[in-house]
């Protein structure tokens, strides 16, 4: 070989070198690009996923007291409306025997 293909083949050799550690920084950066991105991604998925716990529970918990509430409020009203049957009911009953005992004494 002489010196001017030698030169050249060390030029074309130093040139893929060169070009093969290119890549490999290229490489290297998108890979920690990529590992970022993901790392963010993760963080934002937790976020979103604590925040969506702590919504879940309070909503739940209002609607628990909700549910509480109406219970206790039907309670109470069912607790009237026994007694206003209950009462009417004597009421009757005790009209009836009074009007039986009227027809006995007659």
């Amino acid at each position: 070989m002489n010196n001017v293909n030698k030169n050249q083949l060390d030029t074309f050799s130093n040139q893929i070198i060169s070009l093969k550690d290119t890549t490999q920084q290229n490489l290297e950066l998108s890979a920690k690009i990529q590992k970022d991105q993901l790392q963010q991604i993760a963080d934002q998925i937790y976020k979103l996923n604590t925040t969506n716990s702590q919504e879940l529970k309070q909503m739940r918990e209002t609607i628990e007291n909700k549910l509480t509430s109406i219970q206790k409020d039907n309670n109470e009203k069912l607790e009237q409306m026994r007694a206003t049957v209950d009462e009417k009911l004597h009421n009757t009953l005790e009209t009836r025997l009074g009007e039986s005992f009227n027809k006995m004494n007659e």
